[in-house]
C-alpha cells in the first residue's frame, strides 16, 4: 500500500510559499506593512514546512 502524496505536496507548496514571501520582500521598501506581512508570511511558511517535514518522517 504506497503512502498519500498529499504531504510532499504540502510541504513544496510551503516551501515554494516561504521562496516567493522572500523575493517579494526584497522588492517592498522598508518600513510598511506589505514588508511586516510578507516576512510574517514567509516565516510561517518556513516554520509549517518544518513541521510538515518532521511530522511525516
Amino acid at each position: 500500500m504506497s503512502r498519500p502524496r498529499a504531504p510532499f505536496a504540502i510541504r513544496v507548496a510551503l516551501l515554494w510559499m516561504a521562496i516567493v514571501c522572500a523575493v517579494i520582500l526584497t522588492e517592498i521598501p522598508a518600513p510598511s506593512f506589505a514588508r511586516t506581512f510578507f516576512a510574517f508570511l514567509s516565516i510561517f511558511c518556513a516554520g509549517m514546512y518544518v513541521w510538515e517535514a518532521g511530522k511525516h518522517e
